[in-house]
């Protein structure tokens, strides 16, 4: 059945006929089928993510559905508000060296500063590089008959969407990086596009006397799930973070014909710590402030992150209700929390901690509050406001009596992306610092690691391979390679000492971390050694020690984990 027309009917049910504002058209959503659950962890079930169905409405829908109101603009700026962790990067050291002297005092002052600087615990950016896969049906078309979006328009609204991404990211130290020219692949191909691909030998169960029951129907969809096929394609740019656009697929049970209908686009999308891509909406809305909340919630997933929420919510025969008030909407969720909270009051947990179940992420990350995924709220500011459903309203905390007559309250935080008020753009979403960390180690120490190896240096250790020139000399020298910074200082101090000289060096990363090769020769020469200057501030020594008769003998640039030269 075409989506518009199960809208429509949804919305007529409810006495609607005519525009639609969008708090109207979001409540009415939550009476769709339920997408397939395919296998999703709980901690990662977006199947009920109600506000990622927007995303997936074309302009020629919003016409048909008479959808009315101003589109939002994007998230504000946000002032950063976190200071990450992890390696010290390159940067000058505060240290004034003397010319023909290095000598232990002042290597010493050097490794004392670096020690400060670490300290400091200044986080390097993460750079992930994206490749972004936007899928049609075997026909180029979309499922339902109608031309896609061109190329150039999928281009511009995906690179609008990264830079989006990136202010919601920007105090985790991590950066997307997408160029349409060498990372978008545009694929005819139906099992990418769809979620499931039934048979047709299986279409018959869908329309038997004895119809499917709901678990039948979501069995008969996962054996034919697209999954594996995704990650195979997925697995072919093992260091790039796939972005999957595709239009996905949804079933329903009509009543009318009592028989299993499917349908899509199925809206809204998915991914989880050992999916090798992220599945995303398959029509990309330049003008939705909630697109880049969305990449962002789905991309936190494929980063190892949970959702904050124990979910709580109405069925979607009770949204399709239209003899439901918002009042009964509001007690039957908050009954049905107050039942989950008394359960732990059974359990023996104190009142005051019996919210905590309700922090469905405390097991991954500690600073996200409880959260009951937001529709009690909703329904706590309709009936108060006399709106349709409005989680982003003026009222924020639930307040609930329990059977032992002690009151409980909690209050959601709002902003944060991972959350299902990731759709507020009254709130500036973001990440919460635990959450950032949590996706960090996934790059750095986990799973995703390929799509930093680089920045971290695993080239410069796995397929390490050295160059290097002999010619005839009579003189003694001495050799090091892949030292640690500071066993190379300690070197340094040694030979210096002895009355050798540093010929020549070299500094790049392994693991994240600086290791040094070096050549010593003969010699009782002055000697002025810099390391890990900022290109002005070695150009203007550069000069000064020309002026004081030093040369240059030798000079080595690179780029640190963090990109500084």
């Amino acid at each position: 059945m075409n989506r518009v027309t199960l809208i429509r009917n949804l919305l007529e049910r409810r006495g609607i006929r005519g525009r639609v504002t969008t708090a109207q058209l979001l409540e009415t959503i939550r009476a769709l089928p339920v997408r397939p659950r395919l296998g999703a962890p709980l901690h990662a079930d977006d199947t009920r993510d109600y506000a990622a169905e927007l995303l997936t409405l074309r302009p020629d829908e919003r016409k048909q559905l008479r959808l009315t109101g101003p589109v939002p603009i994007g998230p504000r700026p946000r002032v950063q508000r976190w200071a990450p962790d992890y390696v010290w990067p390159m940067r000058r050291l505060p240290v004034l060296m003397k010319p023909g002297a290095i000598g232990p005092e002042l290597l010493g002052s050097m490794i004392g500063s670096r020690t400060r600087l670490r300290s400091l615990k200044v986080l390097p950016k993460l750079r992930v590089r994206l490749q972004a896969i936007v899928c049609r049906e075997d026909n180029g078309k979309m499922w339902d008959g109608s031309n896609p979006q061109s190329r150039d328009d999928v281009a511009a609204n995906i690179a609008g969407g990264v830079a989006a991404v990136n202010a919601i990211f920007a105090d985790t130290g991590i950066e997307f990086v997408f160029y349409a020219s060498a990372d978008l692949l545009i694929l005819s191909d139906t099992r990418l596009n769809q979620d499931f691909v039934l048979a047709a030998t299986e279409l018959a169960k869908l329309k038997k006397s004895l119809p499917l029951t709901e678990a039948e129907m979501g069995a008969l969809a996962d054996s034919y799930s697209t999954t594996p096929y995704r990650n195979q394609v997925a697995s072919q740019y093992p260091d790039k973070l796939v972005w999957l656009f595709a239009e996905g697929t949804r079933y329903g049970f009509d009543n009318a014909t009592q028989q299993w209908v499917l349908s899509s686009p199925s809206g809204g999308g998915f991914s989880w710590e050992d999916l090798q891509f992220v599945k995303l909406t398959g029509w990309i809305d330049p003008n939705s402030a909630a697109l880049a909340t969305f990449l962002a919630h789905e991309t936190g997933h494929y980063l190892h992150l949970w959702h904050p929420f124990y979910q709580i919510c109405l069925k979607p025969a009770e949204n399709a209700d239209p003899k439901l008030t918002n009042v009964q909407k509001r007690d039957i969720l908050a009954d049905r929390v107050k039942a989950l909270l008394e359960q732990e009051l059974d359990k023996g947990v104190t009142t005051g901690k019996t919210v905590n179940v309700l922090d469905a992420d405390a097991a991954v990350v500690s600073d996200t509050p409880p959260d009951d995924s937001g529709e009690l709220i909703g329904y706590m500011n309709a009936v108060t406001n006399g709106t349709d459903c409005d989680c982003c309203g003026v009222i924020g905390t639930v307040e609930l009596k329990l059977k032992n007559n002690h009151k409980v309250k909690y209050t959601p935080d709002r902003s944060l992306v991972m959350s299902y008020f990731k759709h507020c753009l009254n709130f500036q979403q973001h990440f919460s610092p635990y959450q950032g960390e949590r996706m960090r180690s996934a790059l750095v120490s986990g799973n995703r690691r390929p799509l930093v190896a680089v920045q971290l240096g695993d080239t410069a250790w796995r397929r390490e391979y050295v160059c290097a020139v002999w010619n005839p000399n009579p003189n003694n020298q001495y050799y090091c390679w892949g030292y640690a910074f500071d066993d190379f200082t300690a070197k340094q101090r040694e030979m210096y000492a002895a009355g050798m000289r540093l010929h020549a060096q070299q500094i790049y990363a392994r693991d994240g971390h600086l290791v040094c090769d070096g050549i010593w020769t003969p010699g009782t020469q002055a000697e002025f050694i810099v390391w890990g200057w900022t290109p002005t501030d070695f150009q203007n020594k550069a000069s000064e020690m020309f002026q004081g008769g030093m040369r240059l003998v030798h000079i080595d640039s690179y780029i640190h984990t963090d990109g500084q030269i």
